[in-house]
């Protein structure tokens, strides 16, 4: 499931869209694609998309949704639609405000046996500041943040704290054994430049998170993660120090 599914900018480049290479994976081992935008132009995109995907010989079912992903999902997620033995991930590549928490809570709680439905949610961490400064009233951003106290991430201006206390939502709200905050820099480096977002990977499968260690490090061609955002495999997560206070106090 790709929530916002459009390339990013009109002049995409085709080698970083999520959604089309996610369709190129060779062996194509993903069987069922659920790809979501609510942007006209975005559409059309992916319409084009699918179309070069079946001029190719692809017969996957793979369904576009047209609409605000946070109103499709209720479309999606309808009970039955899944099995609970299917796995199942849903990236939410959010370009700041656009992803509500009530929907990430929702698909968290689709599944009520075995794993998870693994979220892999998008943190704008690079403009969240001056984004949340611009809005003009408290409506969205109480949407977004999900619960009242929307001074704690208007005043959370470390990217890294914000980042742990996202970690911690997911873990603690939503009960992911594991939701691991992974950089992504302004420049490909793999450890140098300003990080723009930061992927949080929520999963209860005890192996993605040492996937995801080890396909961090070949993308970002970084031999070891920032030790910021380290995660521990051995169960303990992070450490979340006056982060973790700060939220129970505001529980």
């Amino acid at each position: 499931m790709d929530g916002f599914a459009g390339p990013q900018v009109e002049q995409y480049n085709d080698e970083s869209w999520s959604a089309k290479r996610v369709l190129e994976i060779q062996p194509p081992w993903l069987r069922r694609f659920i790809l979501c935008d609510m942007n006209p132009r975005q559409v059309e995109h992916l319409d084009k998309l699918v179309a070069d995907r079946r001029a190719l010989g692809d017969k996957r079912k793979i369904e576009i949704h047209r609409g605000d992903f946070n109103t499709v999902i209720e479309q999606v997620l309808v009970p039955g639609s899944r099995r609970e033995k299917e796995a199942t991930f849903c990236l939410l590549d959010q370009r700041t405000f656009e992803c509500k928490w009530d929907t990430v809570r929702k698909i968290a709680e689709y599944k009520k046996t075995n794993t998870k439905i693994e979220q892999f949610y998008f943190l704008a961490v690079g403009w969240l500041g001056r984004s949340i400064a611009a809005l003009k009233d408290d409506k969205k951003l109480r949407e977004w943040w999900g619960r009242d106290d929307i001074e704690l991430p208007r005043s959370t201006s470390h990217s890294v704290e914000l980042a742990r206390l996202f970690s911690h939502r997911f873990m603690r709200e939503l009960g992911y054994a594991s939701a691991a905050a992974w950089p992504i820099y302004e420049r490909s480096d793999g450890g140098r430049g300003k990080v723009m977002y930061y992927m949080i990977h929520a999963t209860d499968h005890e192996e993605a998170p040492k996937l995801m260690n080890r396909a961090y490090k070949a993308a970002t061609l970084a031999s070891q993660p920032m030790e910021h955002t380290q995660a521990c495999f051995d169960g303990e997560g992070f450490d979340l120090g006056d982060i973790a206070k700060r939220y129970d106090a505001n529980e």
